[in-house]
């Protein structure tokens, strides 16, 4: 079973594989034999060029322009480049011509964008180049005799129509596109960096239209003309431009005279415009290691860039701390009454261990004409979480004794604080070097006062709105071909949103099964809207799509999750959730099998609703008998050469 599961997973890899990061065969070393009436000539993998075009006067110019040449640029590890040639056609000279797309023959007049175009073609796979990167340059070597200037074009478009030169009824929005119409007649092979224009940074690619010419003017150029072009490479960033600590930017310093302060650490500029950046401290070595990954680390795990910046660490083992004021409005909410608000104090300390020491001292709380002085509360040691939107959060759960203030227009017996002895005081809140949120809780004889301090409204704005999170412990469920596996541990993270919906977290997902693990990744959905049963909790279901992204688990080595390799796929998930339970399904169909991943106690939910069932039958389904694919997704020969997918099984085909 271990066996069986392994290799329907890698089917799963095989053909759920969205995200792109480079330009297919684009090194041209391989070929296929292509025929045009009585021509036959061989095109690249991928790549096509007259012979496999469509077009009113193919007939006329459908002629073999394209060839498979051993002339290869220097230092390359392949064998091919690609050559193409112009000709003339009557009086028309017909540049050379390689596109990723389909080229369109339907005009004698070169220039007439209606007619002669490269397109992105729908209907075929192999004429419409999937891509999902987001690219800061392309890179590519070019070898060109011409009376004019070549040109090579690759401009990445959202899914529709589109076509180069632009015309006609284009549905596809251009996101980016590397223009380069200046290749000069040299006679060697030469290497150009071209980097990419953003044209709409809203929008992400869904195609790539890659298009070679022997002339950057249609009709132009003589029949002599012909280019070589090789290893084709898109290039995505991976270094620091700036790293700001405290104000200022540390990026080349050889050592901070200072300790180290996560909350000071603020951003990280880089090169590579879809690049992430993140940082570790090593506290043996106390030292700040700031890691760039350019976005399509997932394939290339050597593009990243780390710098490590040592900061000094205080002698004799003593802690330093830096102290800052918040002024903050109060108010306290009574029997459900709230008053304020009113002016109030709040001293934190910033320790060098991450954590926090909250004082509200000489506190007295001012509501409807009356004072009550309360005394000083300090928590002391209260730990910071991160949550990655530019502040952090505290919880404090213990108990402790409020002490007497100090201001002398308060006599000493009139401190309310110090009657109440030992208390449990909980508290919770945000902050970052800006802003505070508090909330303190007292409950006396069954009744809760409320006191909060701070600006809810700033957070719940770094956030997108207000949002409690939970972690729910729940057993995981793995069905694969009618066999259930489990039950696993699992924690899943659910963060109530204020618009009655929930986002959904797995993070660091793993698998393990029949003795062996498989790391999934981080799995988050968001925004899924809540539906109230009536019956002590809600459900909730999703059926869009998302990517997988790499879980942050350091025993796991970054290209080893599971997740990111499968692209942008369909994860239909549902489930039942309350304050206490959380039961979710979460379904992945791949070649007509489906692999169910159950988290939860069902039968919570089924006794809530008066019935009660064992766990959910798994649902199977065969891949028709025959079905054949490549690892890229597309349907071939079942006799064609190479690893391929037979029935959602790997098989070799020597």
């Amino acid at each position: 079973m271990k066996r069986l599961f392994y290799t329907f997973m890698m089917a799963v890899v095989a053909m759920s594989v969205n995200a792109q990061y480079q330009i297919g065969n684009s090194d041209f070393e391989q070929w296929e034999s292509v025929t045009y009436k009585s021509k036959t000539g061989e095109e690249p993998l991928q790549w096509s060029s007259f012979l496999d075009g469509t077009g009113s006067l193919k007939g006329t110019a459908g002629a073999i322009q394209l060839w498979k040449s051993t002339e290869t640029r220097p230092g390359t590890t392949g064998s091919y480049s690609a050559e193409i040639k112009a000709r003339k056609v009557l009086f028309v000279i017909a540049q050379g011509n390689l596109t990723t797309g389909c080229v369109n023959m339907g005009s004698m007049t070169a220039s007439d964008a209606s007619g002669n175009y490269n397109y992105i073609n729908e209907n075929r796979t192999d004429q419409s180049m999937r891509f999902t990167g987001h690219p800061d340059a392309a890179r590519y070597w070019v070898k060109f005799n011409g009376k004019n200037n070549g040109k090579v074009s690759i401009v990445l478009t959202t899914k529709g129509y589109y076509q180069d030169p632009e015309a006609n009824d284009i549905t596809a929005t251009v996101v980016a596109s590397s223009i380069n119409s200046t290749l000069p007649s040299n006679s060697t092979w030469t290497e150009y960096v071209v980097p990419f224009d953003v044209n709409d940074a809203t929008k992400d690619p869904y195609y790539a239209l890659v298009n070679v010419s022997t002339s950057s003017v249609p009709g132009d150029g003589s029949a002599d003309d012909h280019l070589y072009v090789d290893d084709m490479e898109m290039l995505y960033y991976s270094e620091a431009k700036s790293i700001m600590y405290d104000g200022q930017d540390i990026l080349g310093k050889s050592k901070m005279d200072c300790q180290f302060d996560p909350t000071k650490l603020t951003d990280v500029q880089m090169t590579g415009r879809a690049a992430t950046w993140s940082y570790s401290f090593d506290e043996e070595a106390y030292a700040l290691t700031v890691t760039v990954k350019g976005e399509n680390f997932s394939e290339d795990a050597t593009n990243f860039h780390s710098y490590t910046i040592p900061f000094t660490k205080s002698e004799g083992g003593e802690t330093t701390s830096v102290t800052k004021t918040y002024k903050e409005d109060l108010y306290v909410g009574v029997d459900g009454e709230m008053f304020g608000p009113m002016d109030s104090e709040v001293q934190i300390t910033f320790n060098d261990d991450n954590t926090i020491d909250m004082g509200l001292y000489d506190f007295v709380i001012n509501m409807d004409g009356s004072s009550m002085p309360v005394g000083n509360i300090v928590i002391k040691n209260i730990s910071l979480t991160d949550t990655g939107n530019n502040y952090s959060t505290f919880e404090y759960n213990g108990d402790l004794e409020i002490a007497p203030g100090t201001d002398p227009s308060v006599p000493a017996d009139e401190w309310i604080g110090p009657m109440l002895g030992t208390m449990s005081l909980p508290t919770n809140g945000k902050i970052n070097e800006e802003k505070l949120f508090v909330t303190i809780t007292l409950s006396v004889l069954g009744q809760n006062i409320e006191v909060q301090l701070g600006d809810k409204e700033y957070f719940d704005n770094l956030d997108g709105g207000a949002s409690v999170t939970k972690t729910y412990k729940e057993d995981l469920y793995v069905g694969v071909d009618g066999e259930m596996f489990g039950p696993m541990d699992s924690e899943v993270q659910i963060t109530f949103n204020d618009d009655n919906t929930i986002d959904m977290g797995l993070y660091d997902f793993v698998i393990n099964m029949d003795g062996s693990s498989m790391p999934v990744g981080n799995i988050v959905i968001k925004n899924i809207s809540l539906t109230d049963t009536g019956n002590n909790y809600s459900t909730f279901e999703y059926n869009g799509d998302l990517e997988i992204a790499p879980g942050t688990d350091p025993s796991v080595p970054a290209d080893e999750w599971i997740g990111p390799m499968l692209g942008t796929m369909s994860l239909p998930t549902n489930g039942k959730i309350n304050e206490e339970k959380l039961f979710v399904t979460i379904t992945l169909s791949v070649l007509g099998q489906n692999i169910e991943v159950q988290l939860g106690d069902k039968e919570y939910f089924d006794n809530l609703d008066g019935g009660t069932t064992g766990i959910a039958d798994f649902v199977t389904e065969k891949s028709s008998a025959g079905s054949c694919y490549n690892l890229q997704g597309q349907r071939v020969s079942p006799s064609a050469k190479g690893i391929r997918i037979v029935n959602g099984r790997l098989v070799l085909n020597r």
